[in-house]
């Protein structure tokens, strides 16, 4: 299974309780009702291994930076 919503040990839990309502609200299904398939949102905060080069931040600044994120917001968490 991928697990989507990892997010930046600095992101706040305002911030993540926020993202979360968005989501709901875009989605008009609450997160705890996602059935599990191939997929499933999961937050849990990134915590860098030894052989991980990136953090989310980074991550979406490269994309932003080629052009994969238009109008992305650089902020530490997923989507």
């Amino acid at each position: 299974m991928i697990r989507l919503g990892i997010f930046d040990q600095v992101v706040s839990q305002k911030a993540l309780d926020t993202y979360t309502k968005l989501v709901q609200k875009t989605t008009r299904v609450k997160t705890n009702e996602v059935t599990d398939g191939s997929d499933k949102l999961i937050f849990f905060k990134h915590i860098p291994e030894g052989n991980q080069m990136m953090n989310v931040s980074e991550v979406q600044t490269v994309l932003n930076q080629l052009g994969f994120f238009p109008g992305g917001q650089v902020d530490g968490m997923p989507g």
